[in-house]
């Protein structure tokens, strides 16, 4: 594995002292404090003292809310024996080390972590991706319609226009078909105002 930014965000001074030892050794860049470093900052690993397994509850979920303000990039790993109990409530991209600690197992949770959120990214960004092409979609069909019903166009001219329009504004082709349908009701709602006027 790479050299990676780790951050501790671990009081207990043997804890925090063995995971520094294990991660310098291992060649990667360890830094030590709290939440404040997180401003302005990207680690690709956070190493996080998640509380106690005789606890209320109340460290763990701190933990839970804390892990999700990180950077979606940043791999978010536990520490702690809770997990054995807890396990099901973590959440999908959170590794855990349980003291007393190991190399191996350290190494191999961080791997995972740092394994598991580039996964999750990649996914985020696929279904980003996914949404953007299915929402210029629908709205290129919805504009053609209206293009097609107002100007007596084909398919196949409603979208030229759409797309030479797209080029000249030099604006996507979905701005330039929202643009459209925007338009189209703003009129509908104009012409439909003016009437009930006329009837009143």
């Amino acid at each position: 594995m790479k050299s990676l930014h780790v951050l501790l965000l671990v009081e207990e001074p043997g804890l925090r002292s063995d995971l520094a030892g294990i991660l310098e050794t291992a060649g990667h860049s360890v830094h030590l404090g709290d939440l404040d470093h997180l401003q302005g900052a990207v680690y690709d690993a956070v190493f996080e003292e998640a509380g106690d397994a005789a606890g209320d509850g109340t460290e763990q979920r701190a933990f839970y809310t804390m892990a999700e303000s990180f950077h979606d990039r940043t791999a978010v790993i536990g520490v702690g024996a809770f997990h054995r109990e807890r396990l099901a409530e973590t959440p999908l991209e959170t590794a855990w080390v349980c003291p007393p600690l190991s190399g191996d197992q350290v190494l191999a949770s961080l791997e995972l972590a740092v394994r598991l959120r580039k996964e999750i990214v990649a996914l985020c960004e696929k279904s980003t991706d996914l949404k953007e092409r299915l929402e210029t979609r629908q709205a290129m069909e919805r504009a053609k319609l209206l293009l097609m019903t107002a100007h007596g166009l084909n398919e196949s001219d409603a979208f030229r226009r759409i797309q030479r329009q797209s080029m000249n504004s030099r604006r996507s082709m979905k701005e330039v078909a929202q643009e459209i349908i925007l338009v189209y009701f703003e009129r509908a709602a104009s012409a439909d105002k003016t009437k009930k006027e006329g009837e009143a």
